[in-house]
């Protein structure tokens, strides 16, 4: 006999038809074998961690390029080329451009002289070189991550292992005949 609503399939075995005499070790056990249903799901999360590179303006800088002025002073040798006259205390009087000299006093006259010629003149002493660039380093971020773990408790014969696509093994307790289909 079959009732389908439980899913079990009760049927008696043919030494069982025959042999209603049959003592218990010849007996057959039959044993229910369900299909386990699907009660509800249960989704279980884990956060993983999302890396993005922002980027953010760094500091400000202005070049300006500008002129500092000092003054200085420079020590120059300056050369003349003169002519000394020297007059005799006793002689005659000497007249030079219409002055008259006078006698033992040395004079000069200047043939040639040099002046400082002062000029300014631009020499490079520093190349400076102004560049942009992109500097790569590895940051370690450190950061906590969580994920959900299913925790079941109860007795532990109700608690079974079965993988995803795995049937339950056939090992279901022993099924008893009612007593209206024992005979």
């Amino acid at each position: 006999m079959s009732r389908p609503e439980d899913g079990v399939d009760l049927k008696k075995s043919p030494q069982a038809e025959q042999g209603r005499g049959l003592d218990e070790a010849q007996q057959v056990t039959i044993r229910e074998v369900r299909a386990p249903k699907e009660m509800a799901n249960l989704t279980l999360y884990e956060e993983r961690a999302q890396v993005a590179v922002e980027r953010v303006s760094g500091r400000q800088i202005t070049f300006q390029k500008r002129i500092i002025e000092e003054e200085v002073q420079i020590p120059v040798t300056l050369r003349r080329e003169v002519l000394e006259l020297t007059t005799a205390l006793e002689g005659g009087t000497v007249k030079l451009n219409g002055e008259l000299l006078e006698p033992g006093k040395t004079y000069q006259i200047i043939l040639t002289e040099e002046r400082p010629v002062v000029a300014r003149e631009v020499y490079a002493v520093e190349q400076v070189e102004i560049r942009k660039e992109w500097i790569s380093e590895v940051h370690q971020q450190t950061l906590t991550l969580g994920r959900e773990v299913l925790d079941i408790g109860g007795a532990a014969d109700l608690i079974r292992e079965q993988q995803v696509g795995e049937r339950l093994p056939e090992t279901a307790p022993p099924f008893e005949l009612p007593d209206d289909l024992k005979s």
